[in-house]
């Protein structure tokens, strides 16, 4: 969303490329696996763009109607809740459809795709948790001005403000991530590596998956609902500190890309 909305349409048009690319990149792939890739790939991306755009593109309307200097929390609450639902619809279907693919995989593709794995833990380590709370700080500072400048377009000195003071306040939990991505690791590799047919992998993977999004942290939990708290209070003074040109400038954005996700719901390659 913080593409052009031009770019996006581009991008987006090329999403079952990417995927595939995406999956090649963790395992390599014979002839017949890169087909099915490609299948599920498309398959994919056409359930998306028939079943979700519309709801994303309704979603900005209802944000767009409510943006105003008198927003209130509960009607913040109310927009983050919807796009995290619209998060979770996406990782459940990435997860169904995973699980077929990741059943195919032969012995050396698994310790391939684990070693890749074990790569990208290490590397959401240095990124988010090796860090003093200084650092940790300035990389919220840097994240929050990065998601929001697409729809301001700049920050007042007061805005900057309110942006340094929530940073300074959100509870940090990716330790806490980063152990859950290790568990994921370490209890997903029995699944993937026991010797059975592949109906019964691919069932295995997809309860596994299942279940273990539905064991919750209560530690990330309690983290991320105070931090979402304390987000909509954010956003209700962020509101109410902008000025005519940013709330203009903001509602015509909305309604870009609002528009273009519902011509891409339609588009046809």
């Amino acid at each position: 969303m913080i593409l052009a909305a031009c770019s996006l349409k581009t991008l987006y048009n090329h999403l079952d490329i990417f995927i595939a690319e995406y999956i090649s990149e963790m395992v390599s792939l014979d002839d017949a696996l890169s087909s099915r890739v490609d299948m599920e790939s498309i398959a994919f991306h056409a359930w998306h763009r028939q079943t979700q755009l519309n709801e994303y593109a309704a979603w900005l309307d209802a944000l767009q109607s409510d943006a105003r200097a008198d927003i209130s929390e509960a009607e913040v609450l109310a927009h983050m809740g919807r796009l995290e639902s619209f998060w979770n619809t996406l990782l459940d279907r990435a997860f169904h459809e995973s699980a077929d693919l990741m059943a195919l995989l032969d012995e050396s593709q698994q310790n391939e795709l684990f070693e890749h794995i074990e790569t990208r833990n290490s590397d959401f380590y240095q990124k988010y948790v090796d860090l003093t709370d200084a650092e940790r700080i300035d990389q919220f500072i840097e994240r929050i001005e990065d998601s929001l400048e697409p729809w301001l377009d700049d920050f007042t000195s007061e805005q900057e403000r309110l942006i340094a003071k929530l940073a300074a306040q959100l509870k940090p939990f990716a330790a806490e991530r980063f152990r859950e991505r290790q568990r994921w690791q370490r209890e997903l590799l029995p699944v993937l590596k026991a010797r059975v047919p592949v109906e019964t992998k691919t069932s295995q993977l997809r309860t596994f998956f299942k279940q273990f999004a539905e064991n919750k942290n209560s530690s990330i939990d309690s983290k991320k609902a105070y931090n979402k708290q304390l987000m909509a209070k954010f956003i209700v003074k962020l509101f109410k500190s902008m000025n005519l040109e940013q709330m203009t400038y903001l509602k015509t954005r909305l309604a870009e890309y609002a528009q273009t996700l519902r011509e891409l719901a339609v588009d046809i390659d």
